[in-house]
């Protein structure tokens, strides 16, 4: 596998709680939102989602893999009231969706 700079393989980006809106998408400089992270993703690359509660819609328009952290226990996405959520573009592309 390549690595990045920080050692992070390639094709992986991360998102946390404390990550930041300049963040770069590493382990060590994670991104703030889950949304940031799918957009700058490529299709077959990973989203990893930290520990934590994120209040964000989500738009997914490419076959990614979005998967917690430490699993679904430890991260839930809600989504605000009045909204469609989590919205899967392409969605005949699923597999077998499973919780993060």
């Amino acid at each position: 596998n390549s690595t990045d700079v920080s050692g992070t393989p390639l094709g992986i980006w991360h998102n946390e709680k404390n990550g930041t809106a300049s963040g770069f998408g590493s382990a060590a400089s994670p991104l703030l939102t889950i949304q940031s992270a799918i957009n700058i993703s490529e299709s077959g690359e990973t989203v990893l989602v930290g520990d934590g509660i994120f209040q964000e819609k989500l738009l997914i328009g490419k076959q990614i893999d979005l998967l917690s952290v430490n699993g679904y226990k430890k991260t839930s996405i809600l989504v605000p009231k009045y909204s469609n959520g989590i919205y899967i573009a392409n969605s005949s592309d699923i597999d077998h969706p499973i919780p993060i």
